[in-house]
């Protein structure tokens, strides 16, 4: 059965990564993540460095929740500065330190935060893809003999 996976967060940006990497991370047919966008928020949208990013990392932005479809799995993303959000259903929090997510290297930093977190997910509740895909062997193909 595909799980759903909500991420969410005060903030614009931080959920909307971390769904769109858990997307390409995880088995697609075993789990997938959608956005609940902040309350605060006037348009659903990331910031544009965000957005940038999910773009040059060739990510799929994850959908918005559709609040009639239950979900298996929350995480909501705190970041130092911000008020938390309390829910009941959050399964985990995830405390990030305070980004302005306005350049791309604090888009990048918010990344670097997320993906252990990622993987950390993927691997303890089964998700992860079944296999990494890489380039080819750092020596190059070998000949068959």
């Amino acid at each position: 059965p595909l799980e759903t996976v909500v991420f969410e967060c005060a903030e614009a940006g931080p959920a909307h990564l971390a769904a769109a990497l858990f997307n390409t991370l995880a088995h697609p047919e075993r789990a997938h993540a959608v956005v609940t966008p902040p309350p605060s928020a006037s348009d659903a949208g990331p910031p544009a460095a965000v957005e940038a990013l999910i773009r040059d990392l060739n990510l799929r932005p994850a959908p918005l929740r559709d609040r009639s479809v239950p979900a298996s799995h929350y995480v909501l993303i705190e970041v130092a500065g911000q008020a938390p959000g309390m829910d009941a259903r959050v399964r985990e929090r995830w405390s990030l330190p305070a980004l302005s997510l306005l350049d791309e290297a604090s888009a990048r930093a918010l990344q670097a935060a997320l993906k252990p977190r990622l993987h950390q997910l993927l691997a303890r509740r089964g998700w992860e893809r079944l296999h990494v895909v890489s380039g080819p062997a750092p020596d190059g193909p070998r000949a068959l003999t």
